[in-house]
């Protein structure tokens, strides 16, 4: 099961992040990078997905800890905050978010499926209005690598993680 599961995560990752990376060189080529703060989320992202790129390719080969890359990369995809101070929101593949609202007049609960890449890192200048969310795949995604990492060999140890 491990190895089909790796081969399934890895090709996720790989073909999300490398669909992200080029959305950004699209964006980044129509409008540019107009302060330093905009250079800093660029990078970051780039990183992101740079690492996304990483994790599948060992999750894809099935390297013996592909679990820990792999972990890390949907663990960072799990939560959803988006205020005026500070967004994060990251996907890559498949998404089901689920996420509380609240704006001046409104509170509510929401939910989106999404298939693709995207995401949403802001520093200062975010909307004026929060939500908190948690996408429902990736936190899956990450516990059930999560345990495969903690899942004791025979000899009654846990596998390295």
């Amino acid at each position: 099961m491990h190895y089909w599961f790796g081969i399934a995560l890895g090709g996720v990752a790989i073909a999300g992040s490398v669909v992200a990376l080029v959305l950004l060189v699209l964006a980044v080529s129509n409008a540019g990078v107009t302060s330093i703060a905009g250079a800093v989320v660029l990078l970051l992202s780039v990183g992101m997905y740079a690492f996304g790129i990483l994790s599948g390719v060992e999750a894809f080969r099935c390297a013996p800890t592909w679990h820990r890359p792999a972990r890390v990369f949907w663990f960072a995809q799990v939560p959803m905050l988006l205020s005026p101070f500070a967004s994060w929101a990251l996907y890559c593949g498949p998404a089901i978010w689920i996420y509380v609202h609240q704006s001046s007049s409104r509170f509510g609960l929401g939910a989106t499926v999404s298939f693709g890449a995207g995401q949403e890192l802001l520093l200062f200048g975010g909307p004026q209005y929060l939500v908190v969310g948690v996408n429902i795949v990736a936190l899956v995604v990450a516990v059930v690598l999560h345990r495969i990492a903690n899942k004791p060999n025979p000899g009654g140890s846990p596998s390295a993680s």
